[in-house]
């Protein structure tokens, strides 16, 4: 499947949504919730840019590959702990590669939708109507 680039950023959007969502802690007050949903979102952000900097350089669309992309992201976060091997920075590098399962999901959900909507149901019923 053909992803376009706006496509593609419009799944990492949900990721983060999704990141955010589940990285609640009922025992922080708002102003940890607050800054800790912040810095979920700087740290994929960074990720992702990077990500989409390499899979659609000079191009709009990219053609979904899942190993293209863990291969991608791994190199990525690889680098950025040979470059730091500060804890947080693998535990970053962790909330990245674990937030991959959940853009295959959403991009694989997206194109299902997709490929259903581009039948016109009602066309096609005024058409068998037509048959009759």
């Amino acid at each position: 499947m053909i992803i376009t680039k706006k496509e593609f950023k419009d799944s990492v959007k949900e990721v983060m949504v999704d990141a955010v969502k589940n990285s609640r802690m009922p025992e922080l007050t708002e102003k940890e919730k607050v800054i800790g949903d912040r810095e979920i979102i700087r740290t994929l952000s960074r990720f992702y840019e990077e990500v989409v900097k390499e899979l659609f350089d000079k191009q709009e669309e990219w053609l979904y590959d899942k190993k293209e992309l863990f291969e991608l992201a791994t190199d990525i976060l690889d680098y950025n702990i040979e470059q730091n091997k500060d804890p947080i920075v693998i535990l970053e590098s962790m909330m990245c590669l674990g937030s991959l399962a959940v853009l295959y999901d959403i991009i694989e959900k997206n194109h299902r939708e997709k490929d259903i909507e581009e039948f016109d149901v009602e066309e096609i019923l005024k058409e068998a109507k037509g048959c009759e």
